[in-house]
């Protein structure tokens, strides 16, 4: 599968369809297919991150540590020889992909992954706020899909809600 043919979300769906690793040949393939998504992401990783903001300041951070990190797993010789230094070979250019596809489908295209199918899907929509004492959070979203499939009301449709004009603030 070309990378140059897939957008970020394609790549995506791609490395959900991955084999686990069972052979060093495996590894090999799986290794050098990567590598070519990675080769893809990154200009458009860098392009995000030149893109944003300066009081952007925390999301410039994170985005810099995983095209950083993205970097060093590419630059990696770790040997293919054995089982074990090939699937952590695969495991963290398949998780440094994921992390840059992620980073381009959601800041820079300003689409939101759906918590139900992790897909970035259609029209998605704020199901759920959970907050942390200590932290930052979670905010669940689902796409038109997967809402009438499970039954989620967005939380703006839920009765009982006042729009956030009319709040005290």
């Amino acid at each position: 599968m070309s990378a140059t043919a897939l957008d970020a979300t394609g790549i995506l769906d791609a490395l959900d369809k991955l084999p686990e690793v069972t052979t060093i040949d495996q590894s090999v393939e799986q290794n050098s297919q990567l590598r070519e998504w990675a080769q893809v992401l990154l200009p458009k990783a860098r392009a995000v991150l030149k893109d944003l903001p300066e009081e952007e300041g925390g999301q410039r951070s994170a985005v810099t540590r995983i095209i950083g990190w993205a970097l060093t797993v590419l630059d990696s010789t770790r040997p293919l020889a054995t089982l074990s230094g090939a699937t952590w070979q695969v495991g963290n250019l398949a998780m440094a992909c994921r992390l840059l596809a992620n980073v381009v489908a959601s800041v820079a295209e300003g689409r939101v992954r759906c918590a139900w199918c992790k897909r970035y899907g259609d029209d998605a929509r704020l199901i759920r706020v959970i907050e942390a004492a200590s932290g930052p959070g979670a905010s669940l979203f689902g796409c038109a899909p997967c809402r009438e499939r499970f039954s989620l009301a967005p939380l703006t449709d839920r009765p009982g809600l006042a729009p956030p004009d009319s709040r005290d603030v």
